[in-house]
């Protein structure tokens, strides 16, 4: 693995969703609070400012005891949020079937049902990354991260998710995030949440199976 082309390579994910990149930023591009950490890529757009390291494997993680402070310290920042990488994580081998996502798709649908928004919320978006992870090895599109918000950027950079659901689900993004990290949980309307998210999870495993085999 070449670290040099892995990382070029997150930089220009993180330029196709509209950020300013600087790859390896020295000191004086990093604001006070990021100085006594190292950060790989530093990006910026629009009031969002995210600071990127990138790992070649879990056991380079591992031997990094800085990583878990620094995404603690970042992520407290008004306007600023810490992304991890971590490289060699599109193997697959631990993935659902896809029988198993689409009985997630139909909890959904009885969560909704039952009025149990935020179980049906963390089923819908469990489901989609799925699905988008699914979509991501089928279209030969390497997998650096299993952050949801990297992947919907990757998808939607190579067409396979439209404009309009982009920003549907990165609206509906936040309050996932705030359910499953245990954080204040905004007013959510979650059975269209959760429907939405269910319903583009459903599109892009019909995708999948309309691909020609071979």
């Amino acid at each position: 693995m070449n670290i040099d082309t892995e990382l070029a390579q997150v930089a220009e994910q993180y330029r196709s969703e509209g950020y300013q990149v600087t790859v390896r930023p020295r000191n004086g591009l990093l604001p006070p609070f990021a100085a006594p950490f190292q950060a790989d890529l530093l990006g910026t757009k629009a009031g969002e400012n995210v600071l990127v390291q990138v790992k070649a494997n879990v056991a380079e993680l591992r031997k990094d005891p800085q990583t878990s402070h620094m995404a603690k310290v970042v992520n407290a920042q008004p306007g600023w949020r810490f992304d991890l990488v971590v490289l060699g994580l599109d193997s697959g081998d631990d993935e659902p079937s896809l029988d198993v996502v689409l009985r997630k798709l139909d909890q959904v649908e009885q969560a909704v049902r039952q009025n149990n928004e935020i179980s049906a919320l963390v089923l819908a978006w469990g489901a989609l990354e799925a699905a988008m992870r699914r979509t991501a090895r089928a279209g030969g599109l390497p997998i650096k991260s299993r952050s949801a918000e990297f992947l919907l950027g990757t998808l939607y950079a190579h067409g396979f998710i439209e404009l309009d659901q982009f920003e549907e689900l990165k609206r509906s993004l936040p309050v996932r995030e705030a359910i499953v990290h245990g954080l204040e949980i905004p007013p959510f309307d979650g059975k269209a949440m959760s429907l939405y998210a269910a319903g583009v999870a459903q599109q892009l495993l019909a995708q999948e199976e309309a691909q020609p085999v071979g």
